[in-house]
Formats: C-alpha cells, structure tokens, sequence
C-alpha cells in the first residue's frame, strides 16, 4: 500500500504528516511494513528543504525531516498511491481535476 500525503509546497504540512505517519509505522513493530508513505504538494518546487518550523516542531516529537525534499505532484504519484491524504478540500479537487478516477481514494484531513 502507498499513501500519499499532499499539500501545496510540501514543506511544511505534508513533510510533518509524513514524517509522522512513517513514526507511527515504525512504532507499529512491524506490523505495517508493507505501507509506503510519500509526500508531494500541488506547488511545490522540486527540491526545496522543509521549512525550519516544521523541522522544529517535529523534532520536538523525535522525528527528523531535515533531509527531506520538495516533491512536485505529478500524475503518475496520484496512479500509483493507494491512498491520498490532502491537507484542504482545494488540494484534493486539483487531484481529482488530474486524475478524476482519484476520487475514490482521496480525502481531505
């Protein structure tokens, strides 16, 4: 299974859900390694660190995202997840405007 995590700079709200979800998989002892966790955002610039807030506030948690990236949304990332986590209801009517048949898998937190 991948879920997808999808906010617009993938910086900030996406990269800490990730980050998160990846720690609770961890914690699972095992129990849910089959389970893939990406994040991108519907803005994002390829690349770009995640902001120093939210390298902050989660490293109050224990998690570590300094090392992630900025990953662009693409088409293919919508395909090939299993489940897509969006951050506003504006992101996941862009997913499903790229992908219609999405709707199906993606949700608004």
């Amino acid at each position: 299974m991948k879920i997808l995590l999808v906010c617009t700079g993938n910086t900030c709200r996406s990269s800490m859900a990730e980050g998160l979800l990846k720690k609770m998989i961890m914690e699972s002892g095992g129990k849910h390694k089959d389970i893939e966790v990406v994040s991108a955002g519907i803005s994002a610039i390829n690349g770009d660190p995640p902001s120093e807030f939210a390298i902050k506030a989660l490293e109050e948690q224990g998690i570590d995202i300094s090392h992630n990236k900025a990953k662009q949304l693409t088409a293919k990332m919508i395909k090939e997840a299993s489940l897509i986590l969006t951050m506003t209801s504006a992101h996941k009517n862009m997913i499903i405007s790229i992908v219609p048949e999405a709707e199906e898998k993606t949700y608004t937190l």
